[in-house]
């Protein structure tokens, strides 16, 4: 089946551009072979609220199933301090930081699968429900470093249900012509969250918007992209 729902579609005017833009970039992933990918975020990409990069990073890898796979679980972030850029939030910092929280669920607004591209499962939490958490709950020690901890009610939960089978639903549009098997990741995320149902379900809201031809957007920077 041939892929026509690109993000950003291969007849695009900019898709040529970012191809360059980013090309060193998939070439030092696939050359690492995804063991190791970390993006350096600047207070200023913070205090702006830009989640353009992100969006890139995220359309151009549509067009290879290799990028797709080098990319899953895959992508750390180092959140800065300040703008010297010299001195990164340590595990169980940055997770206090409102900012970064809600930066953070700026990119589960405008991707909503972007927490299966994540390798932390803090930033995977937050760009799910970053609105809704102040502070994390409390502080574990592991391995001498701390790690936050969280807890959630009855509301958190069924909104992190909800927003996680629609962007496991959005995944399997991305993923659909391009030779990647969604299967393997979606159970993986819905198993980690404890989501009361499976697969099944999402592959049924899938095919159900096949059938009815459906289309899907999502947002890179406040801007949904051109079809």
């Amino acid at each position: 089946m041939e892929k026509t729902n690109y993000l950003i579609p291969k007849n695009h005017q900019n898709l040529e551009g970012l191809m360059r833009k980013y090309k060193n970039f998939f070439q030092a992933v696939e050359a690492t072979g995804g063991k190791k990918i970390v993006l350096d975020i600047q207070p200023a990409i913070i205090k702006i609220k830009s989640n353009s990069m992100w969006g890139e990073i995220i359309s151009v890898a549509e067009h290879s199933a290799k990028w797709i796979q080098l990319l899953m679980f895959g992508i750390e972030f180092n959140f800065y301090k300040d703008e010297s850029v010299t001195t990164i939030y340590k595990n169980g910092e940055w997770q206090a930081e409102k900012e970064i929280s809600l930066w953070l669920r700026r990119l589960g607004e405008g991707i909503p699968f972007s927490f299966l591209f994540l390798k932390q499962w803090d930033a995977r939490l937050h760009t799910i429900i970053g609105d809704m958490i102040n502070q994390p709950s409390g502080m574990e020690k592991i391995v001498d470093e701390d790690y936050a901890t969280y807890q959630f009610d009855k509301e958190q939960q069924n909104t992190i249900d909800y927003r996680i089978g629609i962007g496991c639903k959005l995944f399997m549009h991305y993923c659909s012509g391009t030779d990647y098997d969604p299967k393997p990741v979606i159970e993986a995320i819905l198993a980690e969250f404890q989501i009361p149902y499976g697969y099944d379900v999402i592959l049924k809201e899938f095919q159900k918007d096949i059938r009815e031809n459906a289309q899907y957007r999502v947002s890179i920077n406040g801007k949904k992209p051109e079809f």
